[in-house]
């Protein structure tokens, strides 16, 4: 999906970078000081639908994120560098534009709802559905 990023009012609740279009939340980045992070379903009223590119990127404080049934899309990168991430919860409902994993050095753990059609996780490792593709491999499994 391309949206011109210049037409829609980008939000800071203070935990959250954010917009909205077609009915969608975007989160654009975790702005909050929590170490657990569980990403909310909606957020002032509107359901959060995408986790945008960079999301999480170089973040230092996040150790757990768990994202909610209902996001559909996670971007590039949105979880790369992040040096204290250990473990990542992962709904039946998400797939990924692009890797969003990558130099997460503590990484020990990626959970996916068992009933996902789009990724699987075998013996820690995280796949696409037929496992013809390998997204992550925790540095610390």
């Amino acid at each position: 999906m391309s949206i011109n990023l210049n037409l829609v009012e980008h939000i800071n609740n203070g935990t959250w970078l954010y917009f909205s279009y077609d009915g969608a939340a975007h989160l654009e980045k975790y702005t909050g000081k929590d170490a657990v992070v569980n990403v909310p379903a909606d957020i002032d009223g509107i359901p959060v639908k995408f986790l945008e590119q960079g999301v999480f990127f170089e973040n230092s404080i996040v150790q757990e994120i768990n994202v909610p049934e209902g996001v559909y899309e996670i971007g590039t990168n949105a979880f790369c560098k992040c040096d204290n991430l250990k473990k990542v919860s992962l709904p039946a409902t998400v797939d990924f534009n692009g890797i969003p994993f990558g130099r997460d050095p503590a990484l020990e753990t990626i959970t996916v709802n068992p009933e996902s059609k789009h990724l699987k996780v075998v013996d820690g490792v995280l796949y696409n559905d037929d496992q013809t593709f390998l997204y992550a491999y925790p540095a610390q499994k």
